[in-house]
């Protein structure tokens, strides 16, 4: 895992079987202006993050986020952003339900900004 520079930002995901979109992330953008980790905390029970891919780019890979996403436990995951470059990098959320099923996001975006990249 590479090392960070500034403190962890914390998501706060939360699943609405009966809302559009039916996972939702709070903040929805992520501004980072140096390299950190991303902590994802499930905030819904009856669900789960999966043991792989809970948290990934709907781009391809990126020099930003060199490592995949770590499920830590079933309510956290953790991600890091290298903060190689400034843009706008939208990623996907997945869950599971306890009993099966999936659902999932792609709409949160992460803001890379900082003036000197």
């Amino acid at each position: 895992m590479a090392a960070t520079d500034a403190p962890p930002i914390e998501v706060y995901v939360t699943v609405d079987v009966q809302g559009k979109p039916h996972v939702t992330c709070s903040p929805y953008t992520m501004d980072v202006s140096a390299s950190t980790t991303l902590q994802f905390q499930l905030m819904s029970s009856g669900w789960a993050f999966p043991s792989t891919n809970a948290v990934y780019l709907n781009t391809p890979p990126d020099a930003n986020f060199p490592d995949p996403s770590v499920t830590v436990s079933s309510t956290l995951v953790t991600w890091t952003d290298a903060f190689v470059s400034a843009g706008d990098f939208g990623y996907s959320v997945c869950v599971q339900k306890s009993t099966g099923g999936y659902a999932s996001t792609n709409d949160p975006v992460i803001h890379n900004n900082d003036s000197t990249h």
